[in-house]
């Protein structure tokens, strides 16, 4: 079907933190920032749409941060904790910047694609400056 052309092969055949892990890479290896992906109780496999929209969350996220933080250090972090598959992407950009009508897009499309899975987003100021963004997505 329509997923299947969207979906990346790496992510078809091995899965989320494969996937993830080359898109990060491929994403941040012509800029300067240094990231770190750390993962932790994850299952080989979730349903496909569960896979696509959080690696496509993933992505936006990241383009957002090339694109508009200045970042110079990104950490993503998927975890499963209990009947929850949990997204953490921070960054230590410059933090909000709300009347920026690209970034309100990509986080448009993010709430566009958790409506379907009930998954909750929120984007917080992170410790380190920056911004911290969950996505929390049920599992069942």
């Amino acid at each position: 079907g329509i997923s299947h052309r969207m979906m990346p092969r790496i992510l078809q055949e091995e899965g989320l933190v494969p996937a993830i892990d080359d898109m990060l890479d491929k994403s941040f290896r012509y800029t300067n920032v240094e990231w770190a992906f750390e993962h932790y109780g994850l299952k080989e496999r979730y349903p496909e749409k569960l896979e696509i929209s959080l690696f496509r969350i993933c992505q936006e996220l990241v383009n957002n941060i090339i694109k508009h933080s200045e970042a110079s250090k990104v950490s993503v972090q998927l975890v499963q904790n209990q009947n929850f598959l949990i997204l953490f992407v921070e960054d230590n950009g410059r933090g909000m910047n709300t009347n920026n009508q690209d970034k309100g897009i990509g986080l448009l499309n993010i709430a566009t694609r958790l409506k379907n899975l009930q998954g909750e987003f929120t984007m917080e100021p992170s410790p380190d400056s920056g911004l911290t963004a969950t996505v929390r997505i049920p599992i069942n």
